[in-house]
C-alpha cells in the first residue's frame, strides 16, 4: 500500500527540484518580478475557466492575448531587471547583525552573514535575497570576524547557495564556536576556506574589485579588531565595510591609506560609539552611510555617532527603519 504514496512523493520531489533549478523560480515577497508572475497565473486560471465554460471566441481570444502579452512582458523584463542597473550594493535587513551583498553583472560577493535578537536567520534571508535576484552562486564570502552577529548565518547560506570561497582572518578568535560549524558545512558544500595572514589582498571579478586589509589589529586585546576590513570598488564607486573594528583601527587605516574617495560607508559596529570617530569620518567623508542594526540592548546606533554622521554625510540609512537598502551603481 505504501508503494503508490512513495511514488507520488518521489514525483513531487523530482518535479519541484526541476522547476526550482530555473533562475527566478524563487518568489519570495521581496522579488520585484512577483506581481508579473501573479498576473500571469491569474490570467491562466481565467483562460482555464473560459475553456471549461466554453465561452465565446471573442472572450477566449482576449484572454489568450493577455496571457501572451504578460508572458512577453516577463520575458523582456527579466533581462532588463538584471542588467538595467549594472551593479548594486545591498545592506540586508537581517536584524542586529550584518549581511551585505555586492552584485555586478554575474559577479556576487557577500560581506558577513549573521544576526542576533531576530526571528530571521541571516543565512536564510541572504540566500532568499540572492535567489530573487536570479543568483544561485556566490564568488566570495568575506567575514570581518567570527562573532555571532556577523557569522552565525554562514552555515545556512552555504547549505542553500553555492559559495566558491570564504575568506577569514587567521587571527580572528573563534570565541563563539562558529568556525567549527563553518568548516563542517564548507566541506559538505564544497566551499573553499581561505585564511588570510597579515597584509593586503586584492581580488578582481567582472565588474568589481575588492581590497581586503587583514591583520591590522594584531596584538590588540579587542577581538573586534582581529579581522578583515573590506574596500569594494564597483566601476569607480567605492564602499568601505569595517565590521566591528574600533575607532583606533579605523584611524590607523585612514592614516595608512587614502580613503578620501569612499562614497559609501557601512557604519562600523552597528553605530556603536566605539567606532566612527570624528578623525576617521574627516578622512573619508562618505556621501552615504548605512547602519545595519536591529533590536538591541546596547543603545545602537549611538546618538553621538548619528550626530557625527550628519556632519560628514549627505544620507544616512538604517536597516531597522528602512529595511533592505540598495545602492544602485550605473
Amino acid at each position: 500500500l505504501a508503494v503508490l504514496p512513495a511514488l507520488l512523493v518521489k514525483y513531487i520531489r523530482l518535479t519541484s527540484g526541476f522547476f526550482a533549478s530555473f533562475k527566478y523560480s524563487a518568489l519570495y515577497s521581496q522579488n520585484l518580478i512577483l506581481p508579473y508572475w501573479l498576473a500571469l497565473l491569474f490570467i491562466c486560471l481565467l483562460a482555464f475557466y473560459c475553456l471549461k465554460k466554453r465561452l465565446e471566441r471573442k472572450k477566449l481570444f482576449v484572454t489568450m492575448l493577455s496571457i501572451l502579452a504578460i508572458t512577453l512582458l516577463i520575458t523582456i523584463y527579466i533581462p532588463k531587471y538584471k542588467s538595467s542597473k549594472t551593479a548594486s550594493i545591498n545592506a540586508l535587513n537581517v536584524g542586529q547583525g550584518l549581511s551585505v551583498a555586492a552584485l555586478s553583472g554575474n559577479s556576487t560577493l557577500i560581506f558577513d552573514c549573521g544576526s542576533i535578537n531576530s526571528m530571521k536567520n541571516a543565512g536564510d534571508y541572504t540566500a532568499e535575497f540572492l535567489l530573487t535576484q536570479g543568483r544561485d552562486e556566490v564568488d566570495a564570502l568575506v567575514l570581518s570576524h567570527l562573532h555571532r552577529d556577523h557569522a552565525n548565518g554562514v552555515t545556512r547560506l552555504i547549505s542553500r547557495i553555492k559559495v566558491k570561497k570564504i575568506y577569514i582572518s587567521e587571527i580572528s578568535p573563534d570565541s563563539d564556536g562558529i568556525l567549527t560549524e563553518i568548516k563542517k558545512e564548507a566541506e559538505l558544500s564544497g566551499s573553499e576556506l581561505i585564511f588570510l595572514s597579515n597584509g593586503d589582498y586584492s581580488l578582481r571579478f567582472p565588474g568589481l574589485s575588492l581590497m581586503m586589509y587583514s591583520g591590522f589589529g594584531r596584538g590588540s586585546g579587542n577581538e573586534n579588531d582581529l579581522g578583515i576590513i573590506s574596500e569594494l570598488d564597483l566601476m569607480g564607486y567605492k564602499a568601505l565595510i569595517t565590521g566591528d573594528v574600533s575607532y583606533k583601527l579605523e584611524e590607523k587605516l585612514s592614516e595608512l591609506y587614502n580613503l578620501s574617495d569612499i562614497s559609501l560607508l557601512i557604519v562600523g559596529h552597528h553605530g556603536s560609539d566605539a567606532s566612527s570617530s570624528p578623525l576617521f569620518l574627516d578622512a573619508i567623508n562618505p556621501e552615504t552611510a548605512i547602519i545595519s542594526v536591529g533590536y538591541n540592548s546596547f543603545g545602537h546606533p549611538s546618538e553621538s555617532v548619528l550626530e557625527r554622521l550628519r556632519m560628514h554625510t549627505e544620507e544616512i540609512f538604517r536597516t531597522d527603519r528602512d529595511g533592505n537598502i540598495r545602492v544602485w551603481v550605473e
